[in-house]
């Protein structure tokens, strides 16, 4: 088979390994620089933080088998950290012992390690997608027209995204268009000296932050005392819009807050928007397919919104395709 597949984060390039590996022709189209989705990292004057996903876990056992074949190749390691929560009762630590994973050196590590030897077109973004004589032609957004025709269209866009895709498949955009993504504003802060907490990590469910972590405590990380804040949903959604100098400002300002310590001033910050990040709700579907136009969509959001559920989702799409192959 022809295979394209809109999205290079950890959904396409599962799907997209899994086909190749079959034998099949598969071309990844990839909207950013490079593979992994929120699986991502930044690197700025110097400094490094994994901005998106934060550690994944693994519970299934085809991912967990696909776990150890990363560590054993120095892809992904255990992060140990002591996680506190903060609610309005104040700070407690978080009683469990449920194994983490990184990235290593960065959780971009991931989607690098899925794309090699896969064929992806970076900053393409596609807009338009048409079915005729039981073949796929895609556009580009600019109008260009995308070289080859495909037998399946394999669709990781968020919900808001892929619904402009499926014109031809009332039932599945109807499916999709039930589910929202509500975003986060990620803050990416540096110090010249470490923050006077003993914890490397935080849930926060009170106020603007829903998160917070001390990025230089995950293995392979430079030493430098950098941090990782995200904002709540509903503090995020109501600030979707807003001049990100003045979200990493106000963000950073609400972590002294709920550590109760004096403002600590960045030699660095920055802000990121994730417009599309988290489901609600999720749905629990795998994948969704309409088996006429051998269009599948797939993505975290389709299967329970996790790094483990991505992967899945996009091993469950490449198996609907292989047995129909």
């Amino acid at each position: 088979m022809r295979v394209a597949i809109i999205g290079a984060g950890l959904s396409g390039l599962a799907c997209a390994q899994t086909l190749t590996e079959d034998g099949h022709q598969v071309t990844v189209f990839e909207k950013a620089r490079g593979p992994g989705g929120r699986a991502g990292r930044r690197r700025q004057n110097g400094f490094e933080f994994d901005h998106g996903a934060q550690y994944f876990t693994a519970r299934g056992e085809d991912f967990q088998s696909r776990v150890h074949h990363w560590a054993a190749a120095g892809v992904v390691a255990p992060w140990t950290p002591r996680i506190g929560v903060i609610d309005e009762r104040g700070l407690s630590d978080k009683q469990d012992r449920t194994p983490r994973w990184v990235g290593t050196p960065g959780m971009s590590a991931l989607g690098r390690d899925l794309a090699a030897g896969l064929t992806i077109h970076s900053r393409t973004r596609i807009g338009q997608g048409r079915r005729s004589a039981g073949e796929w032609a895609l556009r580009e957004d600019t109008g260009a027209s995308c070289q080859g025709r495909y037998d399946a269209l394999v669709i990781t866009a968020p919900p808001e995204q892929a619904v402009a895709f499926l014109d031809h498949a009332p039932q599945l955009r109807a499916q999709i268009s039930r589910v929202t993504m509500n975003p986060c504003w990620a803050v990416m802060a540096s110090f010249d000296t470490p923050l006077s907490t003993d914890h490397d990590a935080f849930f926060i469910n009170t106020g603007h932050l829903s998160w917070a972590a001390r990025n230089n405590s995950k293995p392979g990380r430079p030493e430098a005392e950098c941090w990782v804040l995200h904002g709540s949903r509903d503090w995020s959604r109501a600030h979707l819009e807003a001049e990100p100098d003045w979200v990493a400002d106000t963000l950073l300002y609400e972590l002294a807050l709920r550590l109760r310590t004096d403002p600590c001033a960045p030699t660095w910050r920055a802000a990121h928007r994730w417009r599309y990040a988290l489901a609600d709700p999720a749905l629990e579907a795998g994948y969704l397919v309409d088996a006429a136009s051998r269009t599948l969509v797939c993505g975290d959001w389709c299967n329970g919104s996790r790094i483990e559920g991505a992967y899945g989702s996009g091993l469950s799409a490449a198996h609907w395709l292989l047995n129909i192959g």
